[in-house]
């Protein structure tokens, strides 16, 4: 009886436990997500709009040959770097400054608008940079997460750099502002189309999870610039698709669970036992014989 009264104190305990740890959970994601009911609806619109009009587009893109994409992902490339320039620049960086300006000036010459990535074998590597990383740089905080129209996952502090980013833009390109980011993003959109499948369980939130990480990384210096690369929008994106779902094999999973779950019950069936007087049935005893 003693140890069934411990057995239900520890899973009093263990289930307050995991109520105390769940209840933190929700607050701290109402604390980064707190438009989540909104931002869902605006994912559901992104991805609408790319299986409807995207989608064609990327399988257009992927028809071209190999050389004809990479001199187009070359060339948005390339445009993005004096965001580069200027991101490190203001975080106080002027190496990386002065070699993403170069890679700039040697790519948009020598490599013929920068059709060509001349510049890496001559030693011009940048570590990509943006206006988010820059206030990052600064201590401002990241705020809520957002889910931009037809841009995608995003903070408060990205946002107020994407608003910079595009300012600036708009005072040097003018009216061109808006058709060049719509087909920076449109051709972004066609290099990496793989990311953009949605068949794991609530894709929202393993989008989001995966831009919170991204970004802190990013924050942090975590990554290397070999893993990063310059986006539309003026964005740092991780250069290799960041959920490569390919390699998920559902019926794997499921078959794991049931193990788990089977595993469970049988350890469940182990600990009742022991607490179960021994209910084996015992030898009948010969009846005594009282007749005298």
């Amino acid at each position: 009886m003693a140890r069934l009264g411990l057995l239900c104190t520890t899973v009093a305990f263990g289930a307050s436990l995991i109520c105390a740890t769940a209840s933190a959970q929700e607050a701290a994601l109402e604390q980064r997500d707190p438009l989540e009911h909104l931002n869902r609806a605006v994912f559901s619109f992104n991805h609408s709009l790319h299986d409807t009009v995207l989608r064609p587009v990327s399988g257009a893109y992927a028809a071209l040959p190999e050389g004809v994409q990479k001199g187009v992902d070359n060339f948005f490339s390339n445009l993005r770097e004096p965001v580069v320039t200027v991101a490190s620049a203001l975080q106080g960086d002027g190496s990386n400054s002065v070699k993403s300006a170069g890679r700039f000036v040697v790519n948009s010459t020598a490599g013929i608008g920068g059709i060509f990535d001349v510049a890496t074998p001559l030693g011009l590597v940048s570590r990509p940079e943006d206006l988010g990383l820059t206030l990052c740089h600064y201590g401002v905080p990241q705020g809520p997460y957002l889910v931009l129209p037809l841009i995608g996952p995003s903070n408060g502090r990205d946002f107020a750099a994407l608003a910079a980013t595009y300012a600036v833009t708009y005072n040097l390109v003018g009216s061109h502002t808006l058709p060049y980011l719509a087909v920076d993003g449109a051709v972004a959109h066609a290099a990496d189309d793989g990311t953009h499948e949605h068949d794991l369980p609530d894709f929202y939130a393993v989008t989001r999870e995966a831009y919170l990480s991204k970004r802190a990384l990013a924050c942090e210096d975590a990554l290397g610039p070999d893993m990063l690369k310059a986006s539309p929008y003026g964005q740092v994106t991780l250069r290799t698709a960041a959920l490569d779902t390919s390699t998920i094999d559902a019926s794997e999973a499921l078959d794991d669970a049931e193990q788990l779950i089977d595993d469970l019950e049988s350890e469940a069936e182990d600990a009742l036992e022991e607490l179960t007087p021994d209910a084996s049935p015992q030898p009948e005893q010969p009846a005594s014989n009282n007749a005298g």
